[in-house]
């Protein structure tokens, strides 16, 4: 009975494995090459892992941004939010963002802070540093997954490129929210995913990871 499972399995695990890679266009739907740059899908498929060993990439970014921000000094002491009231890190999260949007020319500036801050007060009270880290790994991880451009090829890579910005404005600014935005932003400047067109979907992408954090937590 279990060499019939695992011979079950098995072809099973061979049906998907071939509709996989017989229905990859050559426009490159799925992979992001030199030639075709990353599809932009709507916010409705942002959360959605659908690319081989998505998950697998996801989770080795989280773990990868977690452990280098617990040995770094300057980063422990930006993502230092142990006790810290929902309502006090909104507050001083939603000028840092709002000037961001002002920066890039995004429409409906207010309305994306707002929407970018306002879940951290409906679902919290109390924040812990290790929720925040988390947070925002995450945010990142997911959205680098949405638009195609997380693989596992590239994910050590583009982790440790996010830790870099986040320590290069750890040590510019001694504001910790100052610093988080600059890191967040600037580490999605690089890779041109930060933009007034865009704005919307970062802002949005930003809050609905606060209530998936709070389902998580509590």
């Amino acid at each position: 009975m279990l060499q019939i499972k695992k011979a079950l399995l098995i072809a099973i695990f061979a049906l998907i494995f071939s509709a996989l890679t017989t229905s990859t266009p050559a426009s490159c739907d799925v992979q992001v090459s030199r030639s075709c740059p990353p599809r932009r899908p709507s916010f409705n498929g942002i959360y959605r892992l659908s690319i081989p060993n998505s998950l697998d990439s996801f989770n080795t970014f989280v773990i990868i941004f977690k452990e280098a921000v617990y040995s770094s000094q300057d980063l422990t002491r930006i993502f230092d939010f142990d006790n810290t009231p929902a309502t006090e890190f909104a507050e001083y999260k939603y000028e840092p963002i709002l000037d961001a949007l002002q920066k890039l020319g995004a429409e409906d500036q207010i309305y994306l802070a707002t929407k970018a801050v306002q879940p951290i007060t409906e679902n919290f009270n109390i924040l812990s540093s290790d929720l925040v880290i988390q947070t925002y790994a995450r945010i990142i991880a997911k959205y680098l997954l949405s638009q195609y451009i997380l693989t596992p090829y590239n994910t050590i890579r583009l982790a440790l490129a996010y830790v870099r910005e986040m320590e290069r404005a750890a040590r510019c600014y001694q504001s910790q929210y100052e610093a988080m935005k600059e890191g967040f932003v600037n580490f999605l400047v690089t890779l041109d995913l930060f933009t007034a067109e865009n704005a919307l979907m970062v802002c949005l992408a930003y809050g609905n990871e606060w209530k998936l954090a709070a389902q998580e937590y509590y």
